[in-house]
């Protein structure tokens, strides 16, 4: 069998996938990059997934006490790190991309499939730094914001998109399963390990507009508790973190990337 360690920035808990497919093994590594490790120390805490080509496209998938078949193993292992995060307690995960400028980050939250790591690749080709295409982590304590720094991965319609706009990135890889398939890219120009923060923006792409509007504390509140890439208990200490990110919260709507740079740029020389 072979082995492949995972650890997530801020995350308390290694995951071990166990494999007897070098595919599956390669592309564990492809998807998550340089937070992955071929061999860690023996007293380490591990979450173990052990996954077990049978047959020419069946594996059987176990976590736990869980045995499930499936012919898409590679959904069914970031399903189950996806769900199984090991956050510390005094982070808050906030799914979305971000990118790095002139000492500050600037993330944008949405929904899957919104355009965020499009938006997010675009900048990144652009100039401006590459911090993470799938969540940021934020210190609850002292607001510090840490990268999560994996491999961009496109969809075929977000490689389309840069095509278009004469931004198309050095593909170091491809990955293609029955419901993944992903054009690898691997950015050089990359975010400090700690940052501040500039803005949050919740992004909405437009036919024709393109504009930056303010949003109230109440409606960012329950906007970045949607975005939260695991779930929290909602406390008092919770609230009062949230209030005060909601502050840099703002929706941006927006037809053509171009207008997204230029704005970051000009928020960056206030």
């Amino acid at each position: 069998m072979l082995s492949i360690y995972l650890l997530k920035p801020c995350s308390y808990k290694y995951i071990k996938i166990n494999t007897n497919c070098i595919e599956i093994h390669s592309m564990i590594g492809n998807l998550y990059g340089k937070y992955t490790y071929t061999d860690i120390q023996d007293d380490v805490s591990c979450f173990e997934i052990n996954v077990e080509k049978y047959n020419d496209d069946k594996y059987y998938v176990v976590y736990y006490d869980k045995k499930k078949q499936t012919n898409n193993p590679l959904q069914e292992i970031v399903n189950i790190i996806f769900e199984n995060a090991s956050i510390n307690e005094n982070i808050f995960a906030l799914h979305s991309g971000c990118v790095y400028y002139n000492n500050h980050s600037y993330l944008f939250a949405a929904s899957t499939s919104s355009g965020k790591t499009t938006l997010t690749a675009f900048l990144t080709l652009k100039g401006l730094n590459y911090a993470t295409d799938d969540c940021t982590y934020i210190d609850m304590k002292n607001f510090d914001f840490y990268p999560y720094q994996v491999p961009i991965h496109l969809r075929a319609g977000g490689m389309q998109v840069l095509k278009e706009y004469d931004t198309e990135p050095p593909i170091s890889t491809i990955i293609n399963t029955p419901t993944i398939q992903r054009f690898i890219f691997n950015p050089d120009n990359l975010s400090p390990d700690v940052m501040k923060l500039g803005y949050i923006f919740f992004i909405e792409r437009t036919d024709e507009k393109n504009e930056v509007v303010d949003i109230p504390t109440s409606k960012a509140l329950v906007l970045l508790m949607k975005n939260a890439a695991t779930t929290y208990k909602v406390s008092s200490k919770y609230i009062s973190f949230l209030s005060k990110l909601s502050s840099k919260c703002k929706i941006l709507r927006y037809s053509d990337m171009n207008f997204v740079l230029d704005y970051i740029k000009e928020l960056s020389y206030e």
